[in-house]
């Protein structure tokens, strides 16, 4: 048995639990270790482990977030920070780093292929027509890297040359207006669609949207705008059967002082979760946000009510509390400080149990010599998994173009004591020639 046949039984066993529908996402884990990929993931490893708001609002509802309330992350997918959470996972359980998969190559042989049309069409000064048509042609190889006879939606699990043929189509309207904005859309990914991009995305839905927004603007006053808006979604798969229906009602307010107050309540009819079927529960967040000086900006939000315990083993509704606020202080022209400090949580209903509750704090400060030239420290304690995060930077920036950062990341672990458990140093310049 070679050193990867072993690793490979591991994989399968830690992951056998799982439901078959869901193995496919699996398969790519190979595809991130492949040398051509592992700078890449990487990265994206290193900033699903280190990133507070990723630890908070994205890790404990990664699996399969409400379709009423999407988790919008910071320049890469939902479906990047599931599939880094597995493979950080697998990693953790085999006590390997990324860099020891040099010597994967590609399973060989199958094919992808993936066209696609998009428009966007001005029917009125005020409606668009914006859609899309994709099409792919896929073939996975034949190999014995899965061995397992269980099938999915009628295909196997087994790598043995399936061929695959799907569509995707998105079509939106949208009607903007000083004072109205109006929105109808649908998605519909059949369950043999395939973007071979590195980490797998959602098929098999057919997705209604609905939004209606209006704003009104006050002159003068304290108010200085109040808006409202609503939002409904629909989600069925390709058996017509229901995976969620949700609707969304939001009310917004803006003062003087560039401070606004805003409060969204999110209503779930019916979510179906591992053909678990969760039905009327709610959750309602309150948000704050002022700057009424350039010294000082405040940044807050509260949410409440039910959510499921997406990360269990056998999920349930729980009681969910949320709290994050972010305070930044603009001390001079060249030194600014902040801190966040951000606590969730999420109780058992019929018992004094937690599915989940820690805190993360963390501490920002920059100073700037001058426009180029600056340094900055972030420092970041972990209640979830007990670590302390330090990331001195050094940076010059003359231009656009011309970049130099020099710095590090310091990852400290708690088991008995605080030990070392990564330290990274970095250097990056860049400079644009011109020809």
């Amino acid at each position: 048995m070679t050193l990867w046949e072993g690793r490979l039984m591991t994989i399968e066993k830690e992951f056998s639990q799982l439901k078959k529908e869901n193995f496919l996402r699996h398969k790519m884990i190979s595809r991130a270790l492949s040398p051509n990929n592992r700078s890449v993931t990487s990265k994206y490893l290193d900033h699903i482990r280190n990133n507070f708001y990723c630890s908070i609002n994205i890790l404990p509802k990664v699996l399969d977030p409400e379709v009423g309330n999407p988790i919008m992350t910071e320049g890469y997918s939902q479906g990047t920070a599931q599939h880094c959470h597995y493979l950080n996972i697998m990693l953790e359980h085999l006590k390997l780093r990324i860099t020891d998969f040099n010597h994967i190559t590609d399973v060989g042989g199958g094919y992808g292929n993936l066209f696609g049309l998009d428009g966007l069409i001005q029917l009125t000064n005020s409606i668009r027509l914006t859609f899309d048509i994709l099409k792919n042609y896929n073939e996975e190889p034949t190999n014995d890297w899965i061995n397992s006879d269980d099938y999915f939606n009628g295909n196997s699990v087994r790598l043995d040359g399936e061929k695959f043929n799907g569509n995707g189509i998105f079509i939106g309207f949208s009607r903007n207006t000083e004072n109205w904005r109006t929105y109808l859309g649908y998605k519909y990914i059949d369950p043999e669609y395939r973007a071979d991009v590195g980490f797998a995305v959602k098929n098999d839905r057919k997705w209604l949207t609905f939004f209606q927004n209006y704003e009104s603007f006050y002159e003068k006053g304290f108010l200085q705008k109040m808006e409202y808006s609503i939002k409904y979604d629909m989600l069925h798969n390709f058996n017509n059967k229901v995976d969620v229906i949700s609707l969304d009602g939001k009310v917004s307010a803006g003062f003087k002082g560039n401070t606004e107050i805003s409060v969204t309540h999110d209503y779930d009819f019916v979510s179906y979760y591992l053909d678990k079927k969760y039905s009327n529960y709610a959750s309602t967040r309150i948000g704050i946000n002022t700057s009424p000086i350039e010294l000082i900006s405040f940044d807050s939000n509260i949410s409440f009510g039910k959510d499921v315990a997406y990360n269990d083993e056998n999920p349930e509704l729980g009681k969910e509390f949320n709290f994050r606020a972010t305070l930044s202080l603009q001390l001079n022209n060249n030194f600014s400080v902040s801190n966040l400090i951000s606590f969730s949580r999420l109780k058992e209903i019929s018992r004094n149990e937690y599915y989940y509750r820690g805190y993360i704090n963390r501490f920002n400060t920059k100073y700037q010599f001058s426009k180029s030239l600056g340094i900055r420290l972030a420092a970041e304690y972990n209640d979830f998994s007990e670590s302390i995060f330090l990331q001195p930077l050094f940076e010059w920036t003359p231009n656009p173009f011309t970049i130099f950062y020099i710095g590090g990341n310091q990852n400290l672990i708690k088991e008995q004591e605080y030990f070392t458990d990564k330290s990274q140093f970095f250097i990056k310049f860049q400079y644009l020639i011109s020809l």
